[in-house]
């Protein structure tokens, strides 16, 4: 029997294909006497059937469901609540077992509404209500009877203040289904770990199953960054086909998987792994092909795509093939918007991202005048067909300028903008960069202004709004650098170290992102247009080029020095490997774990390393509210009354908290950007 098997820990729940219809028509019919047609509602759940559950009973009930991240304690809800303003969602559903921790959390943060009601949907599968005609029907029912009405807001573009909710029609999920079903096959046995509110893990992780009626597998993108052999363990278990993931995956599996605890891992029957949501490391996926080749891996297998939410998902999609589909061009005349064919001696490789989805178009477009360009030749990436969205929620102008462009020599067809640059060769995508701003960290969009602001303001010596972020690429992946001002009355008395301290822990608490480094600079430094807008391109070239002259900066090594200490046995172990996990020197048992650039995905890392080495649970929730080794150990050091000790209340360790389950997603992700390829 076919249907979904949800893997968490070494167990797995299953639901087959007749159980998800009928239980999500149940909650459907119970919804639609609470929220009415075309109205919305806000969906936060961990990974796991009741989301889905959920999210298709909202399908069948014509509800507009908006899923996003779900909040944790202690974190920053700016955007959940710009969220929930944009869509006017009046209805939060979650779990029964979440309801109380996510309420608390909202209220706690000042993120829900007094107009804000929790439903509880996994209490509404059960009811005695007999289905009826309107809501007995199956998922494709649905989107053949409401096509053109919007079935979903994906949140994946605009700033923190600034949130669009793409408008994913019914109509455009099942056309985006059924490129994708061309591209990869429609006979699969798909497995994802991809967050369900990132829009690759909604349509290609769930709804693509759903659709195909595919025996799938889901499991918690948590699991995967703590346990990465699980992910190949299952592939072999399950006998997965197709699995769908950005680069990330790859490069983390082989950082911290073990081969010889896969000695009975058969990975022959993995036959597509479509590759997306970052750029795409050719030598990354040699490596991983080359390692785990023993173990049945074809190097046909990996499936490079590009997409983005406002085009549903997949724009290109590669298709069958024995290799990789690479080239090599020239570096100096790609500065030129030229791809020149190279040597590989000399030249830089680029990835193909495939054909365009069946039924859909690209062009590659110059940006400025409006021309398409020629082959070969760069431009901005353009997309027309059925998945293309209507728009942005309630937001005519956004809308009009990404979703409404004419090229001049075909004014009669509108085109999607994706605000990435690129070039067509020999009838395939090759993505090379971006026209805008954005910075990508797994997959994960940021806006720079946003961290711009939070950084700025960070700490009282730092001259407020004076500051560029930017990405830079180091070792095939982006990181984030940010330039800040320092007020000139500061200078003379500036507690450096505090300074940073204070900038990462605020860009930690607001998007639980590591920087790469911080540069502390005199006033009138940051550069500007003459209007006084930040060029942060022209900034980020002045960092490469050590054109600034610091009066202080996170990668200066002298900075991070500590004291010597006494440390415990225990306090050396649990220092040393916070050192490993976020690649730093000289951890002090003082120092917090997220000051110190660390993050949701190193604190699974960290966690996990911890209970390998010391055979210790450490929560995560734990690990948020008592965040140096100090505190966790409630040792002779702190300065604290009330201090945990690693031992104590062994009854709460193993307390589950909703951890935001990756934030990649996206890692794994959020766009306007680069988000499938």
């Amino acid at each position: 029997m076919d249907g979904l098997h949800f893997y968490e820990g070494e167990g797995k729940s299953f639901l087959s294909h007749d159980d998800i219809e009928f239980f999500s028509s149940k909650i459907a019919i119970e919804l639609s006497k609470k929220i009415k047609k075309g109205e919305t509602a806000i969906l936060i759940y961990p990974a796991g059937i009741e989301f889905v559950l959920s999210f298709l009973a909202c399908i069948k009930a014509g509800i507009i469901a908006v899923p996003i991240n779900p909040p944790r304690k202690n974190q920053k809800i700016n955007r959940f609540s710009s969220i929930c303003e944009d869509s006017s969602a009046k209805h939060i559903l979650t779990t029964s077992e979440m309801s109380s921790i996510y309420r608390n959390i909202l209220t706690e943060g000042e993120g829900a509404k007094e107009n804000q009601s929790f439903i509880d949907t996994d209490t509404l599968k059960n009811n005695k209500t007999p289905l009826d005609s309107d809501y007995h029907l199956t998922f494709v029912d649905a989107i053949e009877k409401y096509s053109n009405n919007v079935a979903y807001l994906q949140y994946t573009s605009g700033s923190t203040g600034d949130p669009k909710g793409v408008c994913i029609t019914y109509k455009n999920l099942k056309a985006n289904i059924e490129g994708i079903l061309d591209a990869v096959g429609r006979e699969n046995r798909p497995l994802s770990w991809l967050p369900h509110f990132h829009d690759m893990g909604l349509v290609a992780g769930i709804c693509l199953s759903i659709y195909a009626k595919f025996d799938f597998a889901l499991f918690s993108p948590t699991e995967f960054v703590a346990k990465p052999a699980r992910w190949l363990r299952i592939i072999s278990e399950f006998k997965a086909t197709l699995t769908m993931q950005p680069n990330f995956a790859f490069q983390h599996c082989l950082n911290n998987v073990d081969e010889n605890s896969l000695v009975d891992i058969d990975l022959s029957t993995w036959n597509v792994a479509s590759n997306g949501a970052e750029p795409i490391d050719y030598f990354l996926l040699e490596e991983f092909t080359k390692r785990y080749q023993k173990l049945g891996f074809k190097a046909s297998t990996h499936r490079p795509c590009f997409g983005l939410a406002e085009a549903t998902l997949a724009v290109t999609h590669a298709l069958d093939q024995n290799k990789i589909r690479h080239i090599y061009v020239d570096k100096s005349e790609l500065k030129n918007d030229l791809a020149v064919l190279a040597h590989r001696d000399n030249g830089q490789v680029l990835v193909s991202c495939g054909p365009p989805i069946n039924n859909h178009r690209v062009e590659i477009v110059d940006p400025t005048t409006f021309e398409k360009c020629g082959e070969r030749a760069v431009g901005e990436i353009w997309f027309s067909g059925p998945s293309a969205a209507v728009g942005y929620w309630k937001n005519h102008d956004a809308t009009q300028e990404t979703f409404k462009a004419t090229p001049i020599d075909e004014p009669q067809t509108c085109f999607m903008r994706t605000g990435d640059l690129g070039f067509m060769h020999e009838g395939e995508l090759y993505v090379c960069g971006r026209l805008k701003d954005m910075i990508v960290i797994r997959g994960q969009n940021f806006y720079p202004q946003d961290l711009e602001q939070i950084a700025s303001r960070s700490h009282q010596d730092l001259a407020a709004g004076n500051c560029a972020a930017f990405g830079i690429e180091r070792d095939g992946r982006e990181h984030v650098v940010i330039v800040l001002e320092v007020k000139r009355t500061a200078l003379k008395r500036l507690d450096v170290k505090a300074v940073l301290s204070s900038v990462v822990k605020a860009i930690s608490d607001a998007f639980e992102i590591s920087l790469h480094d911080i540069v502390l600079i005199k006033p009138a430094r940051v550069l500007k247009t003459s209007s006084g807008k930040i060029q942060r391109s022209a900034n980020k070239r002045a960092y490469i080029n050590g054109e600034f002259n610091p009066v202080g900066s996170l990668s200066d090594e002298e900075i991070k020095q500590e004291p010597s200490e006494h440390k415990t046995d225990s306090e050396a172990i649990l220092c040393a490997i916070i050192e490993e996990v976020l690649s730093i020197k000289n951890v002090s048992i003082n120092d917090d774990f997220f000051q110190l650039g660390g993050d949701s995905i190193s604190a699974i890392t960290f966690t996990t390393k911890v209970r390998e080495k010391l055979g210790i649970d450490i929560s995560l929730e734990t690990l948020f509210e008592k965040s140096s080794v100090n505190a966790l150990m409630g040792s002779k050091h702190s300065d604290a009354e009330e201090c945990t000790s690693l031992n104590a209340e062994p009854d709460k360790q193993h307390i589950a908290f909703p951890l935001n389950d990756i934030q990649y997603a996206y890692w794994v992700g959020q766009q306007d950007s680069q988000q499938l390829g």
